[in-house]
């Protein structure tokens, strides 16, 4: 057990890490703690599971490509962990959108060449 923790230190030390810990957490974040994170963890060490049910994720895309806002799945009242279906429902979404981004991204670029 103690790799998984060694592992998920080392993820939040990447710049991956790094830059979506600073996007979601902090005084500065993009999305605050408040808008995504039940209120007895906000303020608390950002755990990768987390951010898994896709629900922030969603969040941060909408920076990425504004034209995805009507596309993002808005979370139900209650903070918890999601169940399958609503994971599943959440990242699903999230793969339309970066689908969308690139499909609209890669065929400006190839027809304006």
């Amino acid at each position: 057990m103690p790799q998984i923790v060694d592992d998920e230190e080392h993820f939040w030390q990447e710049p991956l890490g790094a830059w979506i810990k600073d996007c979601v957490s902090g005084c500065d974040a993009l999305i605050p703690e408040s808008t995504w994170r039940a209120e007895e963890r906000r303020e608390t060490v950002l755990r990768f599971a987390e951010l898994c049910d896709g629900f922030v994720f969603n969040l941060l895309f909408v920076f990425v490509d504004t034209d995805s806002l009507n596309l993002v799945v808005m979370q139900d009242g209650r903070i918890a962990v999601a169940d399958m279906a609503t994971r599943m429902k959440h990242f699903s979404t999230l793969i339309h959108n970066i689908y969308h981004f690139y499909r609209v991204h890669f065929r400006s670029k190839h027809f304006s060449s």
